[in-house]
Formats: C-alpha cells, sequence, structure tokens
C-alpha cells in the first residue's frame, strides 16, 4: 500500500492507522476526515455488505479501504480480531501501527513525545456531551472516563517489539468482538512507564443514536508485563 502525503499536525513520521467500521458510518464521518491528518497511511476495514461505509472511504482523500468477509466467517457473531489481522496484512506490518475505534477523534495535534518500540501505548478519553456534535470547542470541560489503562480503542505500538515476534498478533479465534483487544494488551510487552504528555482524544457519538461518544485525553500510558 503507498503511503500518503502526511498531513498538517502529524507527529509521528510514518504512523499507519487502523479502524475498524462496520454500521457506524454516521460516527466515522465526523471523526474520519478529523484523525487522517495524523496518518500516513489510514486503512478503515469493514465487511462486503457495508456500502455506505465503503462509499464513505471512497470519498474521502488520504483514506484506504479494505472490505473482508473475516467478521462472519465460519458462522462467527464479529470476529473483530480476524478482521484486524487482515487488516495488518494490509498495513505490510511495519512502523508504528495505531489501532483506532471510529468513534474516537484525536486532537489537533498529537504529541506523544518519545516512544519506545517495545511499548504498547494507550489513551484515556473524554465523554463527549450527548447531543454535542460540535468538536472545535475546549475539550477540558468534559470529563475524563474510568477505562482499562489500555483498551482497543487506542492502541499503538511499534510492529518490531519482541512481543509480536509470534503471529497472530491479535487473536482471531474469538467469534465477537470483546476479546480481541484485551488479549492483545497482555500478550508480553517489554516495558511499562508513567505516564507520557499528550493530547487530548475524544468519545464522539449521536444524540438519539444507540451509540455514544468519546474523545481520547491528556495522557498516554505504556504497557508491560514488568
Amino acid at each position: 500500500m503507498e503511503p500518503h502525503q502526511k498531513q498538517a499536525g502529524a507527529t509521528i513520521d510514518g504512523l499507519k492507522a487502523l479502524t475498524i467500521c462496520v454500521g457506524y458510518d454516521d460516527i466515522l464521518a465526523l471523526t474520519m476526515p478529523r484523525n487522517a491528518r495524523h496518518f500516513s497511511t489510514y486503512l478503515i476495514v469493514t465487511s462486503h455488505e457495508d456500502d455506505r461505509t465503503a462509499r464513505l472511504v471512497e470519498e474521502t482523500p488520504g483514506v484506504d479501504l479494505f472490505c473482508t468477509d473475516a467478521f462472519t466467517r465460519n458462522g462467527a457473531v464479529f470476529n473483530k480480531g480476524l478482521a484486524i489481522e487482515e487488516g495488518f496484512d494490509i498495513l505490510d506490518r511495519s512502523g508504528w501501527i495505531l489501532l483506532l475505534d471510529a468513534d474516537i477523534v484525536l486532537p489537533e495535534v498529537l504529541e506523544p513525545g518519545p516512544l519506545n518500540p517495545e511499548a504498547l501505548y494507550g489513551m484515556l478519553r473524554r465523554q463527549l456531551p450527548e447531543g454535542l456534535l460540535d468538536l472545535g470547542g475546549d475539550w477540558t470541560f468534559w470529563p475524563v472516563m474510568d477505562d482499562w489503562p489500555f483498551p482497543g480503542y487506542f492502541q499503538l505500538f511499534h510492529a518490531d517489539a519482541r512481543a509480536l515476534r509470534q503471529r497472530p498478533w491479535y487473536t482471531s479465534r474469538s467469534g465477537h468482538a470483546g476479546v480481541s483487544d484485551a488479549r492483545f494488551s497482555v500478550i508480553g510487552w517489554y516495558w511499562k512507564a508513567p505516564y507520557c504528555t499528550s493530547g487530548v482524544p475524544v468519545k464522539t457519538g449521536l444524540a438519539g443514536s444507540r451509540r455514544d461518544s468519546t474523545v481520547c485525553p491528556c495522557r498516554m500510558r505504556m504497557c508491560s508485563r514488568r
């Protein structure tokens, strides 16, 4: 896959990102254009049946589309891990990679500071007030969510990390979405460190829809087995 020209605001050279989006095109339409500026390659992975997401991605400059049947292959309810694994192959499993949920908005400037290629990084996030779709305001007034430190909505890592010597990186045996990201966070990351300074992401959602929304906020974490 040919990298796109890095846009203003991108602070990690060659950063690639992967987002799973099946049936969330309405939220992706809000987040994807804002997040794409941070990435040299931004891959959206969806199902063959999700025409709305496919059309949205195809109409957005600087974003790539990959459609797969991995989500429901072999009778699975939603095998997110297998779809992510196929996405890693599309990204050539090289360099810095960010797994980012479709409902997360990154800050205008992402400044993670020095990064350790043996670490898994996560971020806290802020909750966008219900019904508010204006993402241009001051996010510091929105509450920080009490999350697991390294959840699947933001997982930043380097493909050469020793924890990733064996494949699959993401478990592809789970028939639903609730297991693979948690297992990825405990596979043996070597380094652990205090918070690194960073920007503030936000979790987004649509009023009256079945989804809520979020922002990733102010501090980045490294995960480890130590």
